[in-house]
């Protein structure tokens, strides 16, 4: 066996089963990136790494520099240097680039001294001897940040089945984003570094999660009038999406192989049968799946064990037809978290 195919046991080269990089200390050791694994490596051609760090490092101008010989510039996350666990940016601060707001709060624009392999980091720590919870969370752009600090209020509201219930309404969408699909522009590290902020709010550790979200996004609110002319609101709108709908009686078994569940929610039967990360892939950019089927408290019911190459909604609802469901386009009313000039 070709030694440089595998690794070499002494003996004889093997190659390693089920290796999975996330965890892999070979690579923790050759690109010491915390958490072990960047995004991206540039190798050259004399075999030397060029670049290492997080995926925003990669666009065309920065590969046009390499290939022509220049210098070239990265974000490298800091393995050794920080211990996130103990780190705030209480602790970052005095610091020209940290401001300290009234109370316990601290806000900075991008910090390239505290950036990860994987761009943005959110922090919820307890510490239980000074009876405090910290939330820090680095280098995310606007939008980013209030999708954080309003997540689970989002994810509480069991009528939205699948999306973001965000809307995003400033007319200059650089400035609150760094999504090449929103705004036009390609992600790149210059536009990574303008677009991130850093926010941290530390409150006692009994505070209920509903209060320390109404404060965040509070705080937010204020940075954000000061700094760019803009605010987030939660406001009941009509947006694009899907209603899924009962069309008759459910809870037949049509095959031996469908998903049997025993008086569950919908949201939840939905969700377990249709992931995200799957619905993601046939559902428009931007639209909503809600729950219109009035059916309320718990069900028994069965659900197809869907093929995942299923690839368009057209398909998926021929199926679901079948079991007394349908996903009907059109708009759909919810409370939004909608970002807007002011």
């Amino acid at each position: 066996m070709d030694k440089s195919a595998g690794f070499d046991t002494g003996g004889e080269s093997v190659l390693p089963e089920n290796l999975t990089i996330m965890i892999s200390p070979e690579l923790g050791k050759l690109f010491p990136t915390r958490g072990f694994v960047p995004y991206h490596v540039w190798i050259d051609e004399n075999g030397q790494v060029r670049l290492r760090g997080i995926m925003e490092n990669t666009h065309p101008e920065k590969i046009r520099q390499l290939l022509d010989g220049e210098n070239i510039d990265f974000i490298v996350d800091h393995p050794s240097d920080i211990d996130f666990r103990k780190v705030s940016l209480q602790q970052q601060f005095p610091d020209s680039n940290t401001a300290q707001l009234p109370g316990d709060i601290f806000f900075s624009g991008f910090r390239k001294d505290l950036s990860e392999a994987w761009g943005v980091t959110l922090l919820n720590i307890k510490d239980t001897v000074q009876q405090t919870r910290r939330t820090t969370l680095i280098n995310h752009s606007v939008d980013e940040l209030y999708m954080k600090v309003y997540m689970n209020s989002l994810r509480s509201d069991k009528k939205v089945l699948f999306g973001k219930a965000i809307l995003n309404e400033v007319k200059n969408r650089t400035k609150v984003s760094r999504d090449p699909a929103f705004t036009g522009v390609r992600q790149t590290d210059a536009v990574f570094q303008q677009t991130g902020y850093c926010y941290e709010r530390i409150m006692p550790l009994t505070t209920p999660d509903s209060i320390m979200e109404t404060n965040m996004l509070e705080d937010l609110n204020h940075l954000f009038r000061l700094k760019l002319n803009v605010a987030a609101s939660v406001e009941e709108r009509l947006t694009d999406g899907y209603r899924l709908i009962k069309t008759e009686r459910i809870g037949t078994s049509l095959a031996h192989d469908d998903l049997h569940y025993e008086m569950q929610p919908i949201h939840f039967i939905f969700k377990q049968s249709l992931p995200e990360a799957y619905l993601s892939t046939i559902v428009p950019r931007g639209m909503l799946i809600v729950d219109d089927t009035g059916i309320a408290g718990n069900t028994t019911m069965a659900f197809p064990a869907l093929d995942y190459e299923i690839k368009s909604m057209e398909e998926l609802r021929m199926i679901l037809r079948k079991y007394g469901l349908d996903l009907v386009p059109g708009k759909v009313r919810v409370k939004m978290l909608v970002i807007k000039d002011v």
